[in-house]
């Protein structure tokens, strides 16, 4: 192994640009996943729109997901195992950078609607799950708001 001399200079502005690299990593993991999930989903269903819970992305895990990559010159934060590099994806993390995520996919995706949605749910007396922020304020009555969650979802048609 070779090693590379650092002068002061790149010394003061390496964790910079490192974290700049693994950054871009993230976001390009992100963009993949969320195309190749759609691309799939349109080829296994007649369906013009798909809606990807934000939870989902990159993982099954809802808290964050561990992005498995070989190893290259564009690392961050990154704990090496091996010949591999794994980092933590968080939902935080893509809402945080959801402008660029959206903009990414609507050039991946010309002529689609791209959006993010966060929908926050209710049971109403009736059993049934409703959107209450799509609710008018005759229905609120009907609903327990003491209970609802917060879904977020991209959601790609292409109607």
């Amino acid at each position: 192994m070779s090693l590379t001399p650092f002068s002061r200079e790149t010394m003061r502005y390496l964790k910079e640009q490192k974290d700049a690299e693994g950054h871009a990593l993230k976001l390009e993991t992100i963009i993949k996943d969320i195309y190749l999930k759609t691309v799939q989903y349109a080829e296994r269903n007649s369906d013009t729109f798909y809606a990807l819970k934000m939870d989902s992305i990159c993982c099954q895990n809802a808290m964050a997901c561990r992005a498995v990559f070989v190893p290259s010159n564009t690392i961050q934060n990154i704990h090496r195992n091996g010949d591999t590099i794994q980092f933590d994806i968080t939902p935080k993390f893509i809402v945080e950078n959801i402008e660029e995520i959206l903009t990414r996919l609507r050039s991946l995706f010309p002529d689609c609607s791209i959006e993010y949605k966060k929908v926050s749910m209710a049971r109403g007396r009736d059993g049934k799950e409703y959107d209450i922020s799509a609710l008018d304020d005759k229905m609120r009555p009907f609903i327990d708001t003491h209970q609802t969650r917060t879904e977020e979802y991209i959601v790609i048609d292409w109607t």
